[in-house]
Order: structure tokens, then sequence, then C-alpha cells
């Protein structure tokens, strides 16, 4: 009996398949390239139209007889789950047939790269950042030897941890109305800590800064583009080259927005 079913269960998913590849198929047309009888493929067709797995399409032209009916997968009940597997990470994606309705990476980073990231995070707890920011809690269990949540400090705290810093870190979707006609002073801010930030282009961002001399740039605002623009920063292993990259930061503050750049033209528009 169990073999019977497991027969049954691989002919269905035959159909199936073949109806995926070929968009659409008559009975006729599954008899012949499936290899099976007439009456199996017309209860098959029968079983899987009762669970709505596929629907009728329309009608050949008839040679004689009746039009022969073609079948197709119904779209609407299927979800298709695709893996990118990579060294490093796994990307996914769930699609229909026609979208994609989810996209996402899943990184596995070792012990060891983990161990070389200290993530400073000032203005709010763990529990806000769980509570109020939507962050997985599992996540930061798992960043636990790395993350440092500072919650509320006051300014000359803040300064001195981005002074500190190796890169301060600011992610916009650069696609938004916001990001697009605003510049964010955080960057200015950093810059003017002589912290290189680790940014993504947005603005006129790009205007002022440049890759690997005053800033590490993402090539966008996901979770992929954020995690190897960090693996950037994580090749800049020579301390000479880092420390060139902090001078390059604050040489940018000190000639395009420290403001005594702009006092003679302001007194003389004022």
């Amino acid at each position: 009996m169990n073999a019977l079913k497991e027969t049954k269960k691989k002919h269905l998913l035959a159909v199936l398949k073949y109806l995926y590849l070929h968009n659409s198929s008559t009975m006729n047309e599954l008899v012949g390239n499936l290899q099976l009888s007439q009456p199996s493929i017309r209860n098959m067709v029968r079983i899987l139209q009762e669970k709505q797995l596929i629907q009728e399409v329309g009608n050949d032209l008839s040679s004689g007889g009746r039009c022969p009916t073609r079948f197709a997968l119904n779209e609407k009940n299927y979800l298709i789950l695709c893996l990118y597997i990579q060294v490093d990470k796994i990307i996914y994606q769930v699609r229909g047939f026609s979208e994609i309705k989810k996209e996402d990476t899943l990184f596995y980073q070792g012990e060891e790269e983990l161990k070389k990231i200290e993530l400073n995070i000032i203005g709010v707890t763990k529990k806000q950042l769980v509570d109020i920011c939507n962050v997985n809690k599992e996540s930061i269990i798992k960043l636990d030897s790395c993350l440092k949540v500072h919650g509320r400090v006051n300014r000359n705290e803040a300064v001195n941890l981005i002074r500190n810093s190796d890169y301060s870190l600011l992610i916009r979707n650069e696609n938004l109305r916001y990001a697009k006609a605003g510049f964010p002073t955080k960057i200015v801010e950093s810059l003017a800590c002589g912290t290189p930030p680790l940014c993504n282009y947005s603005s006129d961002l790009d205007v002022y800064l440049k890759d690997k001399y005053n800033c590490i740039i993402a090539n966008g605002h996901t979770s992929l583009d954020v995690y190897e623009a960090v693996r950037k920063a994580l090749s800049i292993s020579n301390k000479v080259d880092r420390q060139n990259m902090r001078i390059n930061a604050r040489k940018l503050a000190l000639q395009s927005f420290d403001y005594n750049v702009y006092k003679d033209t302001l007194n003389i528009v004022c």
C-alpha cells in the first residue's frame, strides 16, 4: 500500500513538473511525454484540479472530435523558494511566478571574524532595540560578544565614542525622498571627528566621499550591501592606511563643512 502511495505521489509530482517546465499541456501530451496511461493521467488531473493546483486555460483546435483542454499550474497557489549558496552566505528569494515577494541574505560568519568587530550603539537600550526598532532578539544574543549598547549618554561621551571608532555607520534607502533631498549631518559630525563613515551614497554624498579614501562605501542599503561593506573595512588591516583615511576625513570636514570657509562669502551676501 505504501509503495502504491509513493508511486502515485511521484506521478502527481511528474505532472506538476511537466506543467511548470512547459507552461501548459493537454492530457494527450501528458500521456505521451510521461508515458502514463490515459486513465491515470485523467485521474491525476482531476485530483490536482480539486486541490486547485492546476486549472483549465483554454482549448486547442480539434483535428476531429472534441477540442482538447489545455491545463496549467494555478499560479496564485504557488510560491517558489530559490537559494543561492555562496561561501559565506545564502541569498534566498521567495517568488511567485511573476514577481519576487521576499528576498534576504543569511550570513554565516565565523567566530574569529566576529571577534574583529566591535559595534557601539548610542541612544537606545537592548530592550528598545527589540521593542521599538524591531531588531531580532536572537541576533542581539548572537552578536553579544561584539555588540556594545550604551543607551543615552551625554554629548561629550557620544563624541568621544565616535572619535575613538574606526568608522561610523549610516545607511539610508537612497531611493526615498528624504534621503535624496536632505544632507545627512551625521556624516559631517563623523568627518569632523576624523572618523571615516561607512555609508551608502544618498543626497549628494558622492560629491564629497571617495571609497577607501575618506570613507567606506556600501553599494546600497540592504543587509547584504552593509555586510560586504563591513568586510571591505575589515580588509584594510594596515594601520597606516586606516590613519590616512582618518586624516582625509578630517581634511574634508575642514575644507568643505567648516563655517569659516564660507564666512567671507556670507558677510558679502548679508
